[in-house]
């Protein structure tokens, strides 16, 4: 009936600050994690949004994998 609804990706896994608590890994993996993070801001700058938030616990790791990052929680996100 024209009522606005969110819908939202389901994610399993866990985010990246969780992940801090564990012994850590190797460099390749953070490399790849730091990568995939660059990636994901970059596009998001690209459209002009600002995450304004970034820290640990907003990057989501699926299935617990630093390879699969997702940055996520772009509640305080700014159009620039």
């Amino acid at each position: 009936e024209g009522e606005p609804y969110l819908a939202m990706e389901w994610l399993e896994g866990h985010d990246l600050a969780q992940a801090l608590t564990q012994p850590a890994p190797a460099v390749e993996e953070v490399l790849t994690l730091g990568m995939a993070i660059a990636d994901a801001m970059q596009a998001a700058h690209d459209v002009g949004v600002l995450h304004r938030d970034l820290k640990p616990s907003n990057i989501f790791l699926l299935g617990g994998d630093l390879a699969r990052a997702k940055v996520i929680d772009f509640g305080l996100a700014r159009r620039v």
